[in-house]
C-alpha cells in the first residue's frame, strides 16, 4: 500500500490495515528515506525539514506505531534503514542527510531500552555500497561518472553489495535468532569502514 510516512496518519493507517490483513504484526523495517546534495552553505531550511520528514520523523512515527502493536502481540522486532553518512562517517555535500540518519542511530538505541523487556528489539541496518540502483550511492556513482565494477573496487571485497546481501542482513535482526541483540547498528558495506 502507498504511505507517506512523513505523515502519522498514513502511519496508523498503514498499520492497522496490516494487521487487519495479517492478524499481527511480528516485525516491520523501516527503509524509507530521502537524500539531497548541496554544500552546506546552500542548505535551506526547508531543505532540512524535507530530510528530517521522511528520514527521522518518518522512523519515529513508525517505531511508535509498530511498537503499540507489537506490545499487544507480546513482541516483535524492528530494523531501521540508517546509514554509514551520519552514523558512522560524514560525506560533503550531504549534511542534511548525515544528521538525520545519524538521529536514526539515536532513536534506535533509546527507544529498544524502553521496550527490550517487553520482547521487542530494534536495531538499525547502516549498508553501503549496494548495487540498487537510485539509492545515495547510485547517485554519487552517477555524479562522479563511475559504473558499478569501477565503484566495486573502491571496496575491500572487490566489489558492490547486493540487495540480497541487504535483506539477508535485515531478516537476520528480525529473526528469532537475533533476539538478546538490541540497541545495535549492523554495517553492512563490504569493508568500507574498515579500511
Amino acid at each position: 500500500m502507498r504511505a507517506d510516512v512523513g505523515l502519522e496518519s498514513d502511519v496508523e493507517t498503514m498499520i492497522a490495515k496490516t494487521v487487519d490483513a495479517y492478524g499481527r504484526l511480528d516485525c516491520a523495517v523501516n527503509n524509507a528515506g530521502v537524500a539531497r546534495f548541496a554544500p552546506l552553505i546552500e542548505e535551506t531550511t526547508e531543505s532540512f525539514d524535507f530530510h528530517l520528514r521522511t528520514n527521522l520523523r518518518g522512523v519515529f512515527y513508525c517505531m511508535k506505531h509498530e511498537v503499540r502493536q507489537m506490545l499487544k502481540n507480546g513482541g516483535g522486532a524492528i530494523v531501521n534503514q540508517s546509514s554509514i553518512t551520519g552514523s558512522l562517517t560524514g560525506l560533503p555535500g550531504e549534511t542534511m542527510y548525515a544528521a538525520t540518519k545519524g538521529g536514526v542511530g539515536g532513536l534506535t538505541k533509546s527507544a529498544t531500552l524502553e521496550v527490550a523487556k517487553d520482547n521487542i528489539s530494534i536495531n538499525a541496518v547502516a549498508a553501503c555500497g549496494i548495487n540498487a540502483p537510485g539509492d545515495m550511492f547510485h547517485r554519487w556513482m552517477e555524479k562522479e561518472k563511475m559504473s558499478a565494477e569501477d565503484a566495486g573496487k573502491l571496496f575491500p571485497i572487490g566489489r558492490m553489495g547486493t540487495a540480497d546481501e541487504l535483506a539477508a542482513a535485515v531478516l537476520f535482526l528480525c529473526s528469532d535468532q537475533a533476539r538478546f541483540i538490541i540497541g545495535h547498528l549492523l554495517v553492512v558495506d563490504g569493508g568500507w569502514i574498515a579500511r
